[in-house]
């Protein structure tokens, strides 16, 4: 097989720009001083014998890319030798562009090549095109933003399907309209990463049509990449593509992060829905639901309102570090696209990464007059969102994934007798603009509250009070600020670590499900939902802690 058919065979379809690439490593193992001299030797037989000059050398210290290009195009050796060893053109000068004078020239240096200038016009056009695909990215530094030519490839890697897979959200923006944003997931190419992305294999990349969306989300970014908090997504890189003339033409931004391979906090709820209700779990969820509220602190300390708190920007990482002990993986507080800081102005309802709907069940109750008077989103308000997250959090942890599907249901079908607000909301607008608690969302919390496994001093009640006093109050001045909810989570933590009883108690038998929390339908006695009841509480407790994974908080804020 020809050096050509080696090349030709070895590039990759990137499965986000949907463009070819040549891996570096293809390169490097391919383009050897035996193949060179092969291509550039007008008599091949006998290059071994009597090949003497430094081309070669030149190639494969600076120039392996450029000669890659060359043999893709077909290029003669007499053509290649000029180029590299008369204009002395390297890899350093790509990529190469048509001036209006109709002459060749380096986007990089700006020189021009006499070489290039002596080939037929289709070569010329052959060459321009094929360069980009040894043109893919390196990426190199964590956080770093990269600008890249329209039709330079992404040096990502499609699964065995020839795919990546991919979801589509829009977010909805001020003048009605929306911005389409896709999330792929794919695989970096080995050899166009350093060491610093060593333990990033898999990776979500969004994409971004719009470039206000793009330069808000990535400033937000920019100020938190830093903080390296356990609870908060790690921000990787981006990508910003455009020609390289600076055309405003249809550019398009990415966004890299790790890929979360447990989904979202609502995949987690239906995948773990059957694990027996053990303190070990119920630990683990305490110690996230406290890593979460630090991490929202976090931001507002740093005058960051996330603005769309919901399980579906809540990730979840299976997979910890060696020697971690959380088996259980970590929730991580994602998707800050609509975040702002206390000076700005954000009046978009975002569709994150599902539909805007799902985004409107966790707003708060003053977000529809904010929008209108284009009030920024207060950090009063994420506390809303966050008790709204939490409530459902806790009915998933004592009666499982049906009881908030119903949860849900039992709100949205209210939603005719209100409908100044949006169905599934945790709060309804009666007459003359007065806004209160759902009725369902009452009913829900005094179920909780009088289940036999909540009586008394236990952290179930404490945490339902703390949703109940601190959160889920209709006036934002009245709700608590994120240092005093983190206080009282960390209590409740503490005390729940040292005194297993605490957590709920031990009641037999199983106490059923209340009709409020099951579908039409279900038959009115049975055992509880999920399978195993939390009163299979164990009275030891293992050398594992589940709050391994919020680490020092103080430390952090």
């Amino acid at each position: 097989m020809s050096l050509y058919d080696h090349l030709y065979a070895a590039q990759i379809t990137c499965p986000v720009s949907e463009t070819k690439f040549l891996p570096r490593s293809t390169l490097e193992r391919t383009i050897t001083e035996g193949a060179v001299r092969t291509v550039i030797s007008a008599r091949p037989w006998i290059h071994t014998i009597f090949w003497s000059d430094d081309v070669p050398n030149q190639i494969l210290l600076n120039a392996i890319r450029i000669f890659a290009v060359l043999v893709l195009v077909g290029g003669e050796p007499e053509m290649i030798r000029k180029l590299i060893s008369v204009d002395q053109v390297t890899d350093d000068h790509l990529p190469f562009e048509l001036g209006s004078d109709g002459l060749v020239f380096s986007v990089a240096t700006k020189q021009k090549f006499v070489t290039f200038n002596k080939w037929p016009k289709p070569r010329i056009q052959s060459f321009l095109d094929t360069q980009w695909v040894v043109l893919a990215p390196v990426f190199s530094t964590i956080g770093e933003n990269i600008l890249l030519h329209s039709r330079c490839p992404l040096s990502f890697l499609p699964d065995r399907q020839n795919k990546a897979q991919r979801g589509i959200a829009y977010i909805k923006v001020d003048d009605g309209g929306y911005h389409r944003v896709v999330v792929y997931r794919v695989t970096l190419e080995p050899s166009h990463r350093t060491k610093e992305f060593a333990d990033y294999n898999e990776i979500a990349v969004k994409e971004v049509a719009d470039k206000t969306c793009f330069e808000k989300e990535k400033e937000n970014l920019e100020r938190i990449q830093d903080f390296n908090h356990d609870h908060l997504i790690k921000f990787l890189a981006s990508c910003e593509k455009r020609s390289v003339a600076r055309c405003e033409n249809d550019p398009v931004f990415y966004f890299m992060f790790p890929w979360a391979d447990g989904g979202d906090l609502r995949q987690f709820w239906t995948d773990a829905d059957g694990m027996p209700r053990t303190k070990d779990l119920f630990l683990w969820a305490l110690g996230q639901i406290l890593g979460i509220v630090d991490a929202v602190k976090l931001l507002h300390v740093e005058n960051i309102r996330h603005g769309d708190i919901k399980p579906q920007n809540v990730l979840h990482f299976r997979s910890t570090s060696a020697g971690s002990r959380k088996p259980l993986g970590t929730l991580v507080l994602a998707d800050l696209g609509i975040s702002s800081h206390h000076d700005k102005a954000t009046i978009s309802r975002a569709g994150g990464t599902n539909t805007t709907e799902v985004t409107v069940l966790y707003e708060a109750p003053e977000a529809e007059s904010d929008r209108r008077q284009r009030k920024p989103r207060s950090r009063r308000y994420d506390m809303w969102s966050l008790g709204c997250m939490f409530l459902e959090f806790t009915v998933w942890l004592i009666y499982g994934f049906e009881a908030v599907e119903t949860f849900r249901d039992k709100r949205r079908t209210s939603w005719h007798k209100n409908p100044t607000t949006a169905p599934g909301n945790f709060f309804t607008e009666r007459s003359k603009g007065a806004i209160e608690i759902h009725s369902k969302v009452l009913k829900a919390i005094r179920h909780i509250r009088t289940d036999p496994r909540c009586a008394g001093s236990t952290a179930l009640a404490d945490l339902i009070r703390l949703i109940e006093e601190c959160l889920l109050r209709t006036n934002p001045s009245e709700r608590a600020e994120a240092q005093e909810v983190h206080s009282r989570l960390e209590a409740i933590f503490m005390t729940a670590q040292d005194d297993p009883f605490y957590l709920f108690r031990h009641v037999e038998p199983v106490p059923e499900t209340p009709k409020f929390f099951k579908p039409k339908g279900t038959p009115t006695s049975g055992p509880t939902s999920p399978k195993s009841s939390m009163s299979t509480l164990e009275t030891t407790f293992s050398d594992e802690d589940p709050r391994d994974s919020v680490g020092s908080m103080s430390s952090t804020s």
